[in-house]
């Protein structure tokens, strides 16, 4: 027994000296580089520029446009991923043990990588070949050109997250749904508790816990998605769906402004935060289900 603890130890230790090395170690260069002016021709040096980049973050209108779009995005996409997962897990619940079976095959699509499901949104709501725009136009109505438009692009990036958001969302309250104790559940039934006072008495309050971690995780991977954006529209029209996340990616690797890059990166770590503790704050105490 002590010889395996000790393999899984040894097996362990160079992933976590790994992580415990270059995790402060890039934490520590990048705000370092923060301060400084990455020039554009490799034969110069960075220049010290102090809290130039931070200043001039502060004022740009394009970082502020897009940290509106992502709030927009998140507020749009994790109200719908949560209704949306919360009643396909309380079906599932209602299902027994077929719920269980169906569970597998309902989660698939948030396997599969944010790029690829860009890439395969890009073609359905293709204007001239995605499936959307044939089925309109063989029912006689109007093409929507989603793609091309400030409120259709929006729209896609909503949906083209929500599509693997859902199941995500759906996993973690089903996994709370089939873990709440019973007695309670049945006392609940035994007392008159209709259907809507069961869920909005009982089981919602007991599943609190499952929720407020739900939709933490999902508040932070809204606010750092990048690759469904990146295949789906690359922030057009006019910077209309350029989230946060890819703002500062074009800002380091697309402009090669390294510097305000990682001083963008530092201005949006408090941000997130600041919202997730305001979320758990008003979650805990603020709200009595």
């Amino acid at each position: 027994m002590l010889g395996g603890k000790r393999v899984k130890w040894i097996l362990v230790i160079p992933a976590v000296g790994i992580l415990a090395f270059f995790g402060p170690f890039m934490f520590a260069y990048s705000l370092r580089l923060s301060f400084f002016h990455w020039p554009k021709i490799p034969t110069e040096s960075p220049s010290y520029s102090g809290l130039e980049n931070y200043r001039a973050a502060l004022i740009d209108p394009n970082f502020r446009r897009s940290l509106l779009v992502t709030l927009k995005f998140a507020g749009f996409g994790i109200p719908l991923q949560f209704f949306a997962g919360l009643g396909i897990a309380l079906a599932l619940n209602r299902l027994g043990e077929i719920g269980k079976k169906l569970c597998v095959p309902l989660i698939a699509g948030s396997m599969i990588p944010d790029v690829g499901a860009g890439i395969m949104w890009y073609l359905i709501l293709s204007y001239q070949y995605g499936p959307v725009s044939y089925f309109l136009d063989l029912l006689g109505l109007r093409k929507i050109d989603w793609l091309g438009t400030t409120a259709g692009s929006f729209f896609a990036i909503v949906i083209g997250d929500s599509w693997a958001a859902i199941p995500f969302m759906m996993m973690i309250l089903y996994a709370g749904l089939i873990s709440l104790p019973k007695d309670v559940l049945e006392a609940a039934t035994i007392d008159g508790a209709s259907g809507l006072q069961m869920l909005w008495r009982v089981t919602l309050p007991l599943l609190k816990p499952v929720i407020l971690v739900a939709l933490v995780l999902r508040i932070s991977g809204a606010i750092r998605t990048f690759g469904l954006v990146r295949a789906l529209t690359e922030g057009r029209p006019g910077g209309a769906t350029e989230v946060v996340s890819y703002y500062i990616f074009n800002q380091g690797f697309t402009y090669w402004n390294l510097s305000y890059a990682s001083a963008l990166t530092f201005l949006i770590l408090p941000i997130i935060m600041f919202v997730i503790i305001a979320f758990m704050k008003v979650m805990r105490g603020g709200i009595e289900i």
